[in-house]
């Protein structure tokens, strides 16, 4: 008994884990016994000892509960996944090719990039002026017509006119030769009934299409935290402009676009965008970057999940101009789809 009691005791007390993925990953990081304690200044001048550092990863239950509003988004990450990135090749961004200095000049922006917690930021008149000029960092939703009217306006096109009069005209023959015109009785409404469904695919269609849009909306997260005045603060997301320093953390939902100059374990969720399953690492690039922008290290893109470490950035795009405005734009500009039955006439 004394050899088990003494085994025992060698035994480590730890938790035992039922289920390792409903538990956060914590590091942390003790000074050493001879190590200095550093001490950094932060802008309101008081100095700050360095001691614990945590870093935090999160869990599968974190990710689908701040993933929310990305449900309607499969058909993009499928696209994603099969390669086709056309609409991604169209974007209009190209700050993310600047170097840091092309980048302060270009925006008229006051950042830090050794020390980010320093920078100065905006100052609150000339983030007001850019809001009146710019207009707020929301995406325009898109005009909305009734359900019957879009219908309408699907079963109004040449092809189906066509249809619908060629099966009139069965029913007119009928009743001038009933006897002769007899075969031709279920015709007719078949004709008119292949109009009305084919209008229904491409009614069908259109919803999809406006669903995706309205999940662009609910994308943008509510607040975030910004440098103005040389104080960080919390504001609403609608209210940042191009300049802005901002900070995200794990859990956040990156509010515009931005170039980050300073980062720690910074990996992001673009699945959303690119349907790139596997988190993405993001860095500063004091030179910038020459790649596409949804391949740039440097750059996070509006409604991303930031799920690990944390990154400063300077608002690069806001609103409309950002990568999923473009998108949203694009999408909502697709008006000229065919059903596949007007393809296969028209090709006949």
């Amino acid at each position: 008994m004394e050899d088990g009691n003494a085994s025992i005791e060698k035994l480590p007390q730890s938790p035992i884990l039922h289920d390792e993925e409903a538990l956060a990953i914590r590091t942390v990081a003790f000074p050493g016994e001879h190590d200095e304690v550093h001490e950094e200044k932060i802008h309101h001048g008081h100095l700050r000892p360095r001691g614990v550092e945590m870093k935090r990863e999160m869990t599968k239950e974190d990710k689908e509960l701040a993933a929310a509003g990305y449900e309607h988004l499969e058909e993009l990450k499928l696209k994603g996944k099969k390669g086709d990135t056309t609409e991604l090749d169209k974007v209009d961004i190209v700050e993310h090719r600047l170097s840091f200095h092309e980048l302060g000049k270009a925006l008229d922006a006051n950042i830090d990039t050794k020390d980010p917690g320093i920078s100065y930021g905006l100052t609150s008149e000339d983030a007001k002026a850019r809001l009146a000029r710019d207009g707020p960092n929301v995406l325009t939703p898109p005009k909305k017509k009734s359900a019957l009217r879009k219908y309408f306006d699907c079963l109004m096109t040449m092809f189906n006119i066509l249809l619908i009069i060629a099966g009139v005209l069965e029913y007119i023959l009928l009743g001038v030769d009933f006897k002769d015109s007899f075969a031709n009785t279920y015709l007719g409404g078949i004709l008119i009934a292949v109009a009305f469904l084919n209008a229904f695919i491409e009614f069908y269609q259109l919803q999809k299409s406006e669903a995706i849009l309205a999940s662009f909306l609910a994308m943008i997260p509510p607040s975030c935290r910004v440098v103005r005045d040389a104080t960080l603060t919390s504001i609403p997301a609608s209210d940042l402009v191009k300049g802005d320093v901002v900070l995200v953390r794990v859990g956040d939902k990156t509010p515009a676009d931005l170039i980050l100059f300073a980062s720690t374990d910074l990996k992001v969720d673009n699945s959303s965008l690119t349907g790139e399953s596997e988190p993405q690492e993001r860095f500063p690039k004091p030179n910038g970057s020459e790649v596409r922008p949804v391949e740039a290290e440097n750059l996070i893109f509006n409604s991303t999940l930031v799920i690990n470490g944390e990154g400063w950035g300077v608002v690069v795009r806001t609103g409309d101009n950002t990568l999923i405005g473009q998108i949203a734009a694009l999408t909502g500009g697709e008006s000229g789809n065919e059903s596949p039955l007007r393809k296969k006439s028209a090709i006949s």
